[in-house]
């Protein structure tokens, strides 16, 4: 629903009636597409989370691009999960193997926690 043109006023509607979040975005989508930008400051708007499912080549992709909707929606908050999301907890993550399958890798902070 996230590139139909109606789906801001669908999910606008729902929330209006006491929703508590925006349910999860599966779609054939970047994730940081204009769709996607205009739920999620939607979700800002609401003070609502928005799920997101990644899985690579298919739905909300681009996830080396996702950081552009995070900085540019920072109030709005994020849940991600499925195959790209998981992949990519694992500094040696494979996108062509999606969930990971041994031991994760932990990556060196960025933020120095």
């Amino acid at each position: 629903m996230a590139d139909l043109p109606e789906a801001r006023r669908e999910i606008r509607w729902f929330l209006r009636r006491g929703a508590i979040g925006i349910g999860e975005q599966k779609f054939k989508v970047a994730c940081d597409s204009p769709s996607i930008e205009r739920l999620a400051g939607l979700a800002a708007d609401f003070g609502v989370p928005m799920l997101l499912h990644f899985q690579h080549g298919v739905y909300n992709t681009g996830i080396e691009n996702f950081h552009r909707t995070l900085e540019r929606f920072p109030k709005t908050h994020f849940i991600g999960h499925a195959q790209t999301w998981w992949a990519n907890v694992d500094k040696n993550h494979s996108q062509v193997l999606l969930y990971p399958k041994t031991k994760v890798t932990r990556a060196a902070s960025r933020t120095g926690c």
